[in-house]
């Protein structure tokens, strides 16, 4: 069974480093890791992490919030009519793909936005 060898190999090396894209031989079980880092956040949309995320029991999100973002895949007419067509656009602000990152994301969702990130500032 591949998730019993999945399970032996997580016991025998507890943390694993994969990129977003490349998650699909990590089995699909919520809370499957104590603590998922997400990285670079500012790279990734919220669609690219939500299987990490969903993996997770804590997520933590590292990104240089001054990082300009990559292009949007979605246009915001596409994003919007999709939006639309499948009940969700009150989610598309705090959610949404058009200019959002994981980051902005992950952030938006906390009680007290931007108020609740910790700032890690290099000395030197």
């Amino acid at each position: 069974d591949g998730y019993a060898d999945f399970e032996r190999a997580l016991k025998a090396q507890p943390i694993w480093i994969t990129d977003a894209m490349s998650t699909q031989s990590i089995p699909m079980q919520p809370g499957l890791f104590d603590i998922v880092v997400i990285d670079d956040a500012t790279r990734w949309t919220l669609t690219d992490v939500l299987p990490l995320i969903f993996r997770a029991k804590r997520l933590v999100t590292i990104a240089d919030p001054e990082r300009s973002p990559k292009p949007d895949r979605l246009g915001v007419e596409t994003e919007r009519t999709l939006a639309t067509r499948f009940g969700v656009e009150e989610w598309i602000e705090l959610l949404g793909h058009v200019g959002n990152d994981a980051y902005k994301a992950t952030m938006n969702t906390l009680p007290g936005r931007q108020a609740d990130v910790i700032s890690l500032l290099e000395n030197g």
